[in-house]
């Protein structure tokens, strides 16, 4: 790894490790939520750090014959359009209605409401990118969306991985797919962990 990347990585770190813990009530269950500017959009992101993650997310794709990033609604649309910009290609949002009534639904599991896919993506190359995979729901409901559609699936890039959900073990248990992610850490009640 370059100099510049590990620098990047450094100021990734830094930035996911000094996250703030709440504990959420969502549908009934309690979660802890980590709060930092990659993954909940509740404070400025910069655009040194902004540029740290695209940079290592380009150096994380291995096939750079794509024809859309997918994010998801809203927290990936950052990283998507800093990646649309270096790479040319356009950003498609997993949307939260289906404003057409014809899109492609992902559904992603238990408590969670379906995203929505444009099917003129159908038959297209995608690079999945997203600020963070906690149990992995939406990446693997996506994956299975996707290949309904005839996609193929070049790469799916996460900023933070939270090793605490295992979303990366069960995208690629239920799908065969691998999520690279460029963070990865364990969450309690109190403290964000970095795994090294």
């Amino acid at each position: 790894m370059s100099i510049n990347l590990k620098n990047d990585l450094e100021l990734i770190t830094r930035t996911v490790s000094d996250s703030r813990i709440s504990i959420i009530r969502y549908r009934g269950k309690l979660y802890n939520y980590i709060i930092n500017p990659i993954s909940t959009g509740l404070s400025s992101i910069s655009p040194d750090i902004l540029r740290s993650i695209t940079r290592l997310i380009l150096s994380n794709i291995d096939d750079f014959d794509i024809d859309y990033i997918l994010t998801f609604e809203a927290m990936g649309i950052h990283i998507a359009t800093a990646l649309s910009l270096e790479l040319d290609v356009p950003v498609v949002l997993a949307k939260k209605k289906d404003y057409t009534g014809n899109m492609v639904p992902i559904i992603r599991g238990e408590m969670a409401e379906a995203l929505y896919l444009d099917p003129e993506i159908a038959e297209s190359r995608i690079l999945i990118v997203d600020s963070i995979i906690a149990n992995g729901s939406t990446i693997t409901g996506a994956i299975k969306a996707l290949e309904s559609m005839g996609c193929k699936i070049i790469d799916i890039i996460v900023v933070i991985e939270r090793v605490d959900k295992n979303g990366a073990k069960r995208v690629e248990a239920e799908t065969g797919y691998k999520v690279k992610s460029l963070v990865k850490v364990a969450v309690s009640s109190d403290n964000v962990e970095i795994i090294r």
